[in-house]
């Protein structure tokens, strides 16, 4: 499965390279779309983030795909991919969001984290990314089968004049493999975050800032790239190690900073 600046998301047979079926989020700017095919077209983002999909293990029996827009616009979508070889419109498209209750949606460009909180349910996990509306860095929790929005974790760092966005988050599990207990990410303002989802409720998950990464003259380094979390072979202790940097906007290809 892959995602393409045509406006498709792709389904291909592996072992052949046949394309099985071929979706467009209806989250997409169709008015960009229009212009694929004219002679004067100039490149444009569509259906640009990763996407990410359930093993029968988590989700018995099916498998869900969730994919988000990347730099082609705010949006998540999911499709049922249980059968590709037979997909239809009926039977694949599941829910796609372009917002969310707190108005925290933004150019999502980290892989969403698939599992199972504690209690079963299967979910969805984005960081909002950059471009929302209200500027800040924020954990998106969503049922994987219905894309409600559980829980908008807010790190309360953001704001019009100090533009925010939480960047791809990293899982780590129960022993079982699945069950989500912790999530790590770091933010645009240099902060990497712990967000604490152990418990089975929502309302009681927490988050707590674990460093921020400034420069030498007190200037914030933003974390773009997703944490990667490593555990110490002899005191089995977790580490989380991430790398500053950013590639974004037109002042970032002169930076030397």
């Amino acid at each position: 499965y892959v995602g393409a600046n045509d406006g498709m998301m792709h389904a291909f047979d592996a072992s052949s390279g046949q394309e099985l079926f071929a979706y467009v989020p209806n989250i997409i700017n169709f008015g960009h779309l229009a212009t694929l095919s004219r002679g004067d077209y100039t490149h444009k983002f569509f259906v640009d983030g990763p996407i990410a999909v359930t093993s029968r293990a988590l989700t018995p029996g099916r498998n869900l795909l969730v994919g988000t827009l990347g730099r082609g616009g705010k949006g998540v979508y999911s499709l049922d991919v249980t059968a590709p070889g037979s997909a239809s419109a009926t039977s694949v498209a599941k829910w796609e969001r372009a917002e969310t209750p707190g108005n925290n949606m933004g150019l999502v460009l980290g892989r969403p984290v698939l599992a199972n909180m504690t209690g079963g349910t299967s979910v969805a996990v984005i960081g909002n990314g950059i471009n929302s509306t209200r500027e800040r860095a924020v954990l998106v929790v969503m049922n994987a089968e219905t894309g409600a929005v559980i829980r908008e974790i807010d790190t309360g760092v953001g704001s019009t004049a100090l533009p925010n966005g939480l960047s791809a988050p990293a899982a780590a599990y129960d022993v079982d493999g699945k069950t989500l207990k912790y999530v790590f990410a770091g933010d645009m303002q240099g902060n990497v975050w712990k967000f604490d989802l152990t418990d089975s409720l929502p309302a009681s998950w927490t988050v707590t800032r674990l460093f921020s990464a400034v420069d030498s003259g007190g200037k914030a380094q933003p974390i773009t790239a997703r944490v990667t979390i490593a555990t110490h072979p002899l005191t089995r202790k977790r580490w989380i190690f991430f790398g500053t940097g950013r590639y974004m906007t037109v002042d970032d290809a002169s930076s030397a900073t």
